[in-house]
């Protein structure tokens, strides 16, 4: 328990000294008195960045998955006198996506280019120099949405580095999420998620074009 109770100083530094008091009397090493005094365990082996980056990405998700939820279920006002209504979802679905639309991926591509600082942000007047690019060969509507998706790349960036400007994941976003759908279910008051990419159908009773919208950044959600 050496590493864990080393780990948990920063986070819980009382309860950590109780269990060095103990510890340090079976270590067959010289040690500190106070744990606090003792050196951060450091890896002894490479990070798995496949794994990492599909961690990051299931957080990604989750977020974004309780934003969409928590707006839902906001209360909405009734008529004068009558008191505010409240959404009830048990069932929903996530809908995946391997594959960037066209437009999409020019954008990823310009950015590509941009070196990112210590910051994880773009060096550069990326903004400007998109529009500039994307004004050449779209009209408004699409240029409109290219300035979103490169804002919406840029706060992904904050979040995975470079890693957000691949074209594709080296793991598949479906497996992943399923996988991790004990922590999108807990205290959501879903009962049920489903997974799905665009190789299936809709949800039973999804009418809108949630599926056909989701893309490897942005998932669609469907709650029922």
């Amino acid at each position: 328990f050496e590493i864990q109770t080393l780990m948990l100083t920063p986070i819980c530094p009382h309860f950590a000294e109780n269990l060095w008091s103990y510890l340090r009397k079976f270590l067959n090493r010289e040690s500190s008195e106070l744990v606090i005094d003792e050196p951060f365990p450091t890896p002894t082996a490479e990070e798995d960045k496949v794994t990492s980056q599909a961690a990051g990405y299931v957080h990604h998700i989750h977020r974004l998955y309780r934003q969409h939820l928590e707006k839902l279920k906001k209360p909405k006002k009734g008529k004068k006198g009558a008191p505010a209504e409240v959404a009830v979802f048990t069932k929903a679905t996530i809908y995946v996506s391997e594959n960037h639309p066209g437009l999409d991926m020019t954008v990823l591509n310009f950015l590509a280019k941009y070196e990112i600082n210590a910051d994880n942000e773009f060096v550069g007047n990326w903004k400007k120099e998109l529009k500039d690019e994307m004004a050449k060969s779209q009209d408004k509507k699409e240029l409109s949405k290219a300035m979103q998706f490169g804002a919406y790349v840029a706060e992904h960036v904050k979040e995975r580095a470079r890693d957000a400007l691949a074209h594709d994941f080296p793991f598949d976003q479906k497996t992943v999420i399923t996988e991790s759908l004990p922590l999108f279910l807990k205290d959501s008051g879903i009962e049920v998620i489903e997974v799905r990419n665009q190789n299936d159908e809709k949800a039973e009773g999804d009418t809108s074009n949630s599926l056909e919208s989701a893309t490897p950044l942005k998932p669609q959600f469907f709650f029922a």
